[in-house]
């Protein structure tokens, strides 16, 4: 193999691992995110007497 193609294929294994390790990253946070939204959701009881109006005092 030449020079060239040892680096561009070495510069290719770097940016996928790269990537792969950062998708990892973030489907962990996002799992973490949506375990704490509904956890949110089911510990706050819904409050039926407000109907979104915001008070201009």
């Amino acid at each position: 193999m030449s020079a060239i193609a040892t680096a561009t294929y070495t510069v290719l294994i770097i940016i996928v691992a790269a990537n792969f390790l950062l998708s990892v990253r973030v489907i962990i946070g996002g799992w973490s995110d949506l375990r704490s939204l509904f956890r949110d959701l089911t510990e706050n009881p819904e409050d039926v007497t407000d109907d979104g109006r915001v008070d201009d005092r």
